[in-house]
């Protein structure tokens, strides 16, 4: 954390009290003022700048974080299609690429040529996921 680096320069160098004292009035202020950031469907922390993948499989920039009392939003950028802004919870948004059969069958390939590792198993596994989803 920034406050304990705070900390640490305050013991590992040689300074004026004055400076020790305001440096210390900054870490503990640090560490009041801190919040916790917002957490995707998976448990990832959401940091601006992060690409997120909506439900469907749309890719998005988190270009803002608004914590509320109540209700935490993640305003995201959307470039495809025409560039647009909108919101959304924090449970419908993850951090990990969603699966589709172009993927799956070009890790099929790249496995059949010994390129990436697997097993057959792995594979029928995510094909099933897949099935399951679109069938619902």
């Amino acid at each position: 954390m920034i406050s304990d680096e705070i900390r640490e320069l305050i013991d590992d160098e040689d300074l004026y009290p004055r400076h020790i004292a305001e440096l210390r009035r900054f870490a503990d202020r640090i560490d009041a003022e801190m919040v916790e950031l917002p957490r995707d469907i998976d448990g990832v922390p959401i940091n601006v700048g992060d690409t997120v993948y909506l439900e469907d499989g749309r890719k998005a920039e988190v270009s803002r974080i608004i914590l509320g009392q109540k209700k935490t939003s993640i305003d995201l950028w959307m470039c495809d299609k025409g560039s647009f802004f909108f919101s959304v919870a924090q449970r419908d948004i993850t951090h990990t690429v969603p699966d589709s059969w172009g993927r799956i069958a070009r890790d099929l390939e790249d496995w059949a040529e010994g390129n990436i590792s697997g097993s057959a198993q792995s594979f029928a596994g995510r094909i099933r996921r897949l099935a399951a989803t679109k069938e619902d």
